[in-house]
């Protein structure tokens, strides 16, 4: 397994070509661009990946919010300072 500096799926495929590594391990990349775990699986299985669409992208900021404030309630939920740092790219 690969571990450091995998932040795209392009990132991982470069890094199974060049190593052979059976996985890659995701860490802060997964924070600005959670839908790195799919892209990496499309482009392994078609050659290609999409990238997610404005709507793919609000719904999980708004399950993401969602999760806050269920876990800590309304209030400290919406002034989690997890979400403030939280960016989607």
């Amino acid at each position: 397994f690969l571990n450091g500096d995998v932040k795209t799926a392009d990132d991982a495929e470069r890094a199974f070509a060049e190593t052979g590594a059976d996985g890659v391990m995701i860490a802060r990349a997964a924070i600005t661009n959670p839908f790195i775990f799919r892209q990496i699986k499309e482009l392994r299985a078609e050659g290609h990946y999409r990238q997610p669409t404005v709507r793919e992208r609000i719904e999980l900021c708004i399950r993401h919010l969602t999760h806050h404030c269920e876990v800590r309630g309304v209030p400290r939920g919406i002034r989690s300072p997890h979400l403030g740092s939280m960016y989607f790219s």
